[in-house]
C-alpha cells in the first residue's frame, strides 16, 4: 500500500467515482454539508484518507468526492492506493460529534452541550431551510451569539428537580424560542419567569396565562419536541408568540394550536446572515 497527498479536483473526483462499485449507500445530506464547507473554505485537511483497493475500486471517500463535484471546488487529502482487496473494515473509529469538535476548538464545556448545538441546528433550519449543519457553521453561530447563549442555557435547569413537572424545557424548541426572544430584547429575568411557569404550572394572575396555555399545549402534544421538522419549527413559533403575549400581559386562554407565524425569529437581523 502507498499513500500520497493529492489536491483532488472536481474532474478527478468524477473520474474516481466511476470506480465506486463496492461502497455503502450514499447519504445525500452528508454530501450537502461537506459541499457547503468546501465551497465556503471551511473544509480542513486533517489526515483522513480516500482509499482504493488493489483492483482500483474506491473503498472509502465517496461522500467527500461527491461533495467536491457538487461544490465544484478542489480539496486536499491523503489517498491510499493498493489497499488489500479483502479489507472490508473502514471508518471503525468513534465519530466525533459537533459538541466534541467545538470543545476541541476551544469553547468551554459550560457553554457547549447538546442543547446549545440543537439551538444552532434549529436556527439553520428556520433561517436557511437546512436540515443539517456543519461543524464550521455551528462554530460561526456560537462565536456570533456566545453571550446570548450563555444566558439562555441558564434556563435549562428550570423544573428538573422533583416530580412537579412533566414539561422539560431543555430541548431545542423552547430554547430556540428563548434565544430569539432574548436577541430581540426580552430580558433573561422575564424569560426565566415564563419558563418557570411553563415547567411548574404555578402562575400569578391572568397576565401569566400565556405560559400556562403553552404548558398545556406541550402536555397535549400540540407542541411536539420530537415531531417532524415542520412540527418543531412551528413549535418554536408558538412559543415565540406565547412569550410575546406573556411580555404584553395578554390573558391568553386558548391554545396556540393555529399559530404558524414568526414573532421574533423573523427579525431582519437574522435574515442578514
Amino acid at each position: 500500500m502507498r499513500t500520497e497527498e493529492i489536491t483532488v479536483t472536481p474532474q478527478m473526483a468524477k473520474k474516481w467515482l466511476e470506480h465506486n462499485s463496492a461502497n455503502r449507500p450514499l447519504v445525500v445530506g452528508r454530501v450537502a454539508i461537506y459541499a457547503r464547507d468546501m465551497k465556503t473554505g471551511n473544509w480542513q485537511f486533517n489526515g483522513e484518507t480516500i482509499s482504493f483497493d488493489t483492483t482500483g475500486s474506491l473503498r472509502d471517500g465517496q461522500h467527500r468526492l461527491r461533495a467536491c463535484v457538487a461544490a465544484d471546488t478542489p480539496f486536499r487529502t491523503l489517498v491510499n492506493f493498493d489497499v488489500d482487496k479483502d479489507v472490508t473494515l473502514y471508518d471503525r473509529g468513534k465519530p466525533r460529534s459537533t459538541v466534541d469538535s467545538l470543545v476541541m476548538d476551544g469553547f468551554g464545556k459550560n457553554l457547549i452541550n447538546a442543547s446549545v448545538v440543537a439551538v444552532a441546528k434549529m436556527h439553520f433550519l428556520i433561517q436557511k431551510g437546512e436540515r443539517m449543519i456543519t461543524d464550521a457553521e455551528a462554530k460561526s453561530f456560537l462565536e456570533k451569539y456566545k453571550t446570548s447563549l450563555e444566558r439562555i442555557v441558564t434556563i435549562r435547569g428550570i423544573g428538573r428537580r422533583g416530580d412537579v413537572t412533566k414539561v422539560p424545557i431543555d430541548s431545542a424548541v423552547p430554547l430556540t424560542a428563548a434565544f430569539y426572544a432574548y436577541e430581540c430584547g426580552v430580558s433573561i429575568e422575564t424569560l426565566t419567569r415564563f419558563f418557570q411557569v411553563v415547567a411548574t404550572g404555578f402562575y400569578e394572575g391572568d397576565a401569566e396565562l400565556a405560559a400556562i396555555v403553552i404548558r398545556n399545549d406541550i402536555l397535549k402534544k400540540v407542541i411536539n419536541y420530537r415531531g417532524s421538522y415542520n412540527e418543531r419549527v412551528w413549535g418554536v413559533f408558538k412559543i415565540e408568540k406565547a412569550i410575546a403575549d406573556f411580555v404584553a400581559g395578554n390573558a391568553r386562554k386558548r391554545s396556540y394550536k393555529s399559530v404558524q407565524e414568526q414573532t421574533y425569529s423573523n427579525n431582519p437581523k437574522f435574515k442578514e446572515e
